[in-house]
Order: structure tokens, then C-alpha cells, then sequence
């Protein structure tokens, strides 16, 4: 290796020195034209006077060199400038410590070193910012501002907007005469005067306030001394409360002949008055909170009073003041208080069929008016037999039975008929018990057995 890669020292490999009238050792040779060739085509550090790269980014970078150092110097735009030249900077600069610029006297005027430019070209008259011995020239265009800061307290006190012409001044304005309201002034030098000539009227001078001789805000808890008119519509978003010795509140109708209405509480009582005229006025209904008594129209006239005495019958009432003497009264009977009616407390003529009744009082008369016959009242084992005993004579009218062994006869015929001895047969001669009723011969067959049917 021909160099300390720590110190980027070169020292020559041991033994390479020659001696005069010897022969040089090929290795050693070799190995020394092998360093000379490695260090030749290698970086040079930057202790031998190298960049220690191979390039030129690596090359900046090892020699700590920043991002300016590849920008040329010029005036303006992607420049590294000089401080001897007239520089023109395309954004904004910020300086901390600020900027001082050489003094001026009254025959600087058009001096450009002394000018802060803040557009176009110096000393031309159009842009720029001079100071001429006590005097501060300033020329901008439309779009710009100029700010001058209190040093002492470093805050703004004056502000020239270029682009609406308005100055923002911090202290004391004095001015030779009055600044007119068309600059923004009042055109006065007293108060009174500045409020007359802004148009101000004599509210401008009350404080707001809650009561008295005060503005009222909308949203305070005021009191009104005097009366006030409303020409809308006033809506309440909690209960009014109108309290004094005798309060009234009066409802004006505009419509011609039509009466007005007050409504007056005083002395425990509420009445509610109309006037066909809006000054006279006559109670028409009036509420005693003391008594209870209610009146309508005059409590000295023609009036109907409800005081704890019944209400009577011509006027709408029922002239009782229980439940039993008001349907009384109203000519209620018993029934009235029923929820349903049974023959307990049914009296009266019996319904006819014509209205949807029997017309009688007992069953039999019922059927008899409803036209109902015998059947009515049968129950089925009164028209079917359904009985199991070999032994049963009686059998319900219109029963069939077949009857062995009868002697001849036409189908009407009335024949007596025996329960057969063998327990098995009905017969038509004397055997064992005989059956009730009537019976009548219907049809024979060819063995001479016939059905008989009962029919009394």
C-alpha cells in the first residue's frame, strides 16, 4: 500500500534504496512501481493536496464545500450577488438586524445610494424612498405598503397602504384643519359637531341601560315607565307578567262597529269589558276569585251566576247540584243509571213481534204468536228413538217398527202391536206386552209382514 490510509502519508516499501554497481531485487522493485502506479491512478487525499474523490459532487462534499458553490455571481435571478453591484432581489429579504443606509443632506435629493428602491430604476422619480435632510419622500406603486416602526417600543406606527391610500397611524394625529368625512374624518374639531355632521341624533349621547332614560338591548330584562305602541305582531317565548294596582290589557278591533275588549283584574275579580265606542266600556262576563261566582253580562243586570247555587234548566243548567236531583231534573228515569238492563228491573207492555218482540209474557203465547207448533218444544229423543232396552214400549210419535205375522188390512189401518214372547219381534196378536199409542198399518210385504208407524 504506498500511502497511511489514516494519515495519507507516503513511505517507500523497506529495501528499495539501491546500492551503486548492484543489482535491484525485482520484487522489491516491483512492489514500488505497483505502489507509484496504485497511488497515480487513485484520489488524491485531500493532506496531499487531493480532493480524496474521484468526482465532482464527492469532490465538493469532501471539501465541505455548500450548494452556492456551483452558482455563478450576477445581478439578478439564480445569482450569487456582490455587494458592489446594483442587485435586483425578485423575492423578499428579511434582515434582523435591519438595514442602514449612508446619511443624506438637503442635496441628496436625487442621490440614488441613498434611495431604498422598491421598484424599477433608481432616481427616476417614480419609485423609491428618499430622506432629504428632515423630510421622508416616499413613492410607491399601487400595490405596495410602507410600514414605519417605533424602534424603541418595535411596534408599528405608521402604515401607508398604497393600494387603498388609507394611513394606519398609532398615537396622536395632528392636523391643520378638520379631516373631512370624505377622508375619513368628521369635518369638526368638538364632539358636537362631529356628531352633527355624521348624522348622529340624540340617542347617540344615552347610555343602554334596563330602566329610565337608557337604550334598551334586546336582550336585557327591561322595565317601561311609558307606554309603547307595536305596529306588528309581538311574540312572547316565556309568560308575560302585567302587574300593577288594577292591570288591563286592551284587544282594539279596527273594523268599523265592531266593539273593543279590556281585560281588567282589580279587586279579586277578572272581568273582561266591551266598548262599542273604545271609551265605554260594560262588564260582560266577570270571575270573583273570592267568591266563586261567575257572571254573565252585568253583575248588577240580567245576568246568570254560578255562586254554588244550581244552575237552572232555562239557561243550560239542571237546576240541581247532586246527580239524583239533576237527572230528576232532566226527567231521568231509573233506567238511566243502568249499564244494562235485565228482568230485574224491566216493567212495562210486552214487545211485539212488529219491533222485534213476541208480544207475550209466558212461552206458550210467545210460540203461539211466533206461530211456532208442537215441535217447538220436542227435544230429539221426543222424535227419534235412541234407546238400547229389548223391553221399551213407548216409542216417540212417527217411530216405525216392523210387525211380523199381522192380520190384513189397508195401509191407514189402526192395528194394536205386541212385543213378541221370544224378545226378538214385534207382532201383531196378543203375546207379550202391548205398545202405547196409536198405531197405523204403512206398506206389507210379500211374506205378509208389514211397517207400522205411530202416530197418536
Amino acid at each position: 500500500m504506498p500511502r497511511n490510509p489514516s494519515t495519507g502519508v507516503y513511505t517507500l516499501p523497506p529495501g528499495t534504496g539501491g546500492t551503486p554497481n548492484q543489482p535491484i531485487s525485482s520484487t522489491m522493485f516491483n512492489t514500488f512501481a505497483g505502489d507509484i502506479a496504485q497511488d497515480l491512478n487513485g484520489a488524491r487525499p485531500i493532506s496531499a493536496g487531493g480532493t480524496g474523490a474521484t468526482n465532482a459532487t464527492q469532490a465538493r462534499a469532501n471539501l465541505g464545500l455548500g450548494s452556492a458553490a456551483i452558482k455563478n455571481t450576477g445581478t439578478s435571478g439564480d445569482a450569487v450577488p456582490l455587494l458592489n453591484a446594483a442587485n435586483t432581489w425578485s423575492l423578499s429579504q428579511g434582515f434582523g438586524a435591519g438595514i442602514q443606509f449612508g446619511s443624506a443632506t438637503s442635496s441628496a435629493a436625487n442621490d440614488t445610494s441613498r434611495h431604498i428602491t422598491l421598484y424599477g430604476t433608481p432616481g427616476t422619480g417614480t419609485y423609491g424612498m428618499t430622506v432629504t435632510g428632515s423630510r421622508l419622500n416616499v413613492v410607491a406603486p399601487a400595490s405596495a405598503n410602507v410600514v414605519f416602526v417605533d424602534s424603541t417600543a418595535n411596534a408599528d406606527r405608521f402604515l401607508f397602504d398604497m393600494d387603498t391610500g388609507n394611513a394606519n397611524i398609532t398615537g396622536q394625529l395632528s392636523l391643520g384643519t378638520a379631516l373631512a368625512i370624505s377622508e375619513g374624518g368628521t369635518g369638526a374639531t368638538t364632539a358636537a359637531g362631529a356628531r352633527s355632521n355624521l348624522g348622529l341624533g340624540s340617542a347617540a349621547l344615552v347610555n343602554t341601560g334596563t330602566s329610565g332614560g337608557a337604550v334598551p338591548l334586546l336582550n336585557g330584562n327591561n322595565t317601561w315607565s311609558g307606554s309603547a305602541a307595536f305596529s306588528g305582531a309581538v311574540t312572547f317565548t316565556s309568560n308575560p307578567v302585567i302587574q300593577n294596582a288594577a292591570p288591563i290589557l286592551y284587544m282594539r278591533d279596527t273594523t268599523s262597529g265592531s266593539y273593543d275588549v279590556r281585560i281588567l283584574f282589580d279587586a279579586n275579580n277578572l272581568r273582561f269589558d266591551g266598548s262599542p265606542d273604545g271609551s265605554t266600556y260594560a262588564t260582560k262576563i266577570q270571575f270573583e276569585m273570592d267568591t266563586n261566582n261567575v257572571y254573565f253580562g252585568s253583575p248588577s243586570g240580567n245576568a246568570l251566576i254560578w255562586n254554588g247555587t244550581a244552575v237552572p234548566l232555562n239557561v243550560g243548567g239542571t237546576g240541581a247540584t247532586t246527580a239524583a236531583a239533576a237527572r230528576t231534573n232532566l226527567g231521568l228515569g231509573s233506567l238511566s243509571t243502568l249499564n244494562s238492563v235485565n228482568n230485574a228491573n224491566w216493567s212495562g207492555t210486552d214487545l211485539a213481534v212488529a219491533n222485534g218482540g213476541t208480544g207475550a209474557s209466558d212461552a206458550a203465547t210467545a210460540r203461539s204468536n211466533l206461530g211456532l207448533g208442537g215441535l217447538a218444544i220436542m227435544d230429539l229423543a221426543d222424535l227419534l228413538y235412541t234407546g238400547s232396552s229389548a223391553s221399551t214400549t213407548t216409542f216417540p210419535i212417527g217411530s216405525y217398527v216392523a210387525v211380523v205375522g199381522a192380520p190384513d188390512g189397508n195401509r191407514a189401518a189402526v192395528i194394536d202391536i205386541w212385543l213378541s214372547a221370544n224378545g226378538v219381534d214385534f207382532v201383531g196378536s196378543a203375546d207379550g206386552a202391548k205398545l202405547v199409542g196409536t198405531w197405523r198399518r204403512r206398506s206389507r210385504n210379500a211374506n205378509g209382514n208389514f211397517l207400522a208407524q205411530r202416530t197418536a
